[in-house]
């Protein structure tokens, strides 16, 4: 990843959802609802100068779409994990 100016937009607008992430998941209890951050992925939006690929980026959202009724609800997760707020 870049230095981190290179991810403060993304930070900022995970933290302004925190108080809809915390509070969503309750609302729809039978739903699965997370923030996802692909990573720096090299697309067209930053000349292509991201450090994986679009398959690499994709990995995190596909695996979190397919959650089943019991997986995590209400956490913001990268490739890595849960990221702490």
């Amino acid at each position: 990843m870049a230095a981190d100016g290179a991810r403060l937009p993304q930070l900022r607008e995970a933290r302004a959802a925190r108080p809809q992430l915390r509070d969503e998941p309750k609302a729809y209890p039978g739903m699965r609802i997370n923030c996802v951050d692909p990573g720096y992925t090299a697309t067209d939006l930053n000349g292509h100068q991201g450090t994986q690929t679009v398959a690499e980026g994709a990995a995190i959202i596909v695996r979190m779409a397919q959650l089943g009724a019991d997986g995590p609800t209400g956490r913001y997760v990268d490739a890595r994990g849960t990221v702490p707020w």
